[in-house]
């Protein structure tokens, strides 16, 4: 897009700046005398609605490229290595003392679970507790970004352990990680692709989680989705006090990821316009092919002066060659085609400039001292 907007802002510059360029242009359109005015107002007309249509596809385009919602690539299966946040609340009156949280790397099941704890190497995550008030209460608040469980680790177990002297119902949220959550509403939440999963246990258990993330278009963040399920509603496999309540939560091995990708790419952009240029056939059948250009945009509009001075030599540079070097064959050739006297060679050659070459730039290169 920026080099496609270079050659319109050289293009008009140019046009402004230089007249011959402008009439040019005009000739080009009108195509000189060599069409009736009919065709030549026909022509017009054609021209301007193909590049109507033209501008009208290209913004559209681009519309589209803005504000189109992202396309969303097909789901794939990536490795948990992520704790998610975790908010404790008594369902109740009753006040939760936070007692100690740990993280196991792996969890293989419930028996001999207490033997299952001691084996396993644990890492605290107390340092990643905090107390948050809000429409729950005074709630204790696990920020996952604060865990100090390794980073290559996939899945684990948290097992998390309060005291209160009251049988009571804990309330758990577990959900995403992002600083936009609100973990004071009555249901924690925070967009739409930041569903917190829920659940309720009766003095204690054991639940586990399934997550779903989203990879925003940019690749900034990716937002994290939470359902819950309980395994166990009382965790009577572990014996501990009664005013002790014990928690275990296990995280999933892999989690199902989403790819926000742009649902209208600047290849579909070029692609279009590709498509719609190729239309344009309809438009040299109908009013013939134009003439062919030895001299492109660069030399027309951007380096003038340079291919101006180099073409005068080259004419300069065959004109005295063809006075020392002409030999006899050609001379027969030119004998044969007639063009030999001054006027055939200019009838000739204002034949070509008129219906097949474009000789615009030659002409203005070859009658002018300035650009």
């Amino acid at each position: 897009m920026i080099f496609v907007a270079f050659i319109i802002f050289i293009f008009i510059v140019r046009i402004i700046q230089y007249p011959h360029l402008r009439q040019q242009i005009i000739d080009h359109i009108t195509s000189k005398s060599t069409r009736s005015i009919h065709t030549r107002i026909l022509k017009m007309i054609v021209f301007f609605l193909f590049t109507a249509g033209l501008l009208g596809l290209t913004f559209y385009s681009i519309y589209k490229m803005i504000h189109d919602p992202p396309n969303v690539l097909p789901a794939t299966f990536e490795s948990n290595t992520i704790s998610p946040s975790i908010l404790f609340c008594s369902s109740t009156d009753s006040e939760l003392i936070f007692l100690s949280a740990d993280y196991h790397d792996s969890f293989n099941g419930f028996n001999d679970i207490e033997l299952f704890m001691e084996r396993k190497k644990s890492y605290s995550l107390n340092d990643g507790f905090s107390i948050i008030t809000g429409n729950n209460g005074r709630c204790h608040f696990f920020d996952g970004r604060l865990s100090s469980k390794p980073k290559d680790t996939i899945g684990g177990y948290y097992h998390i352990q309060f005291q209160s002297n009251n049988s009571t119902s804990i309330v758990i949220f577990i959900g995403d990680t992002h600083d936009k959550m609100d973990w004071t509403l009555l249901i924690p939440e925070g967009n739409i692709f930041n569903d917190v999963g829920v659940e309720i246990l009766n003095d204690g258990g054991i639940l586990q989680y399934t997550e779903d993330r989203r990879q925003v278009l940019d690749g900034s963040y990716t937002y994290r989705s939470f359902e819950t399920f309980i395994i166990k509603n009382a965790f009577d496999v572990i014996q501990v006090d009664e005013q002790v309540i014990s928690i275990g939560i296990i995280a999933p091995k892999r989690v199902i990821k989403e790819v926000e990708a742009p649902s209208f790419k600047l290849a579909d952009l070029f692609s279009n316009i590709g498509g719609y240029l190729s239309i344009w056939v309809i438009f040299a059948f109908l009013f013939g092919g134009k003439r062919a250009n030895p001299f492109g945009f660069v030399t027309r509009f951007v380096f003038i002066k340079q291919d101006r001075e180099k073409l005068l030599k080259e004419l300069e540079k065959m004109k005295n060659d063809r006075k020392s070097k002409i030999s006899t064959l050609e001379r027969e050739v030119d004998n044969a085609t007639e063009t030999n006297s001054p006027s055939n060679q200019d009838e000739l050659r204002n034949l070509l400039a008129r219906y097949y070459v474009d000789m615009d730039f030659y002409e203005h290169a070859i009658k002018s001292l300035g650009v």
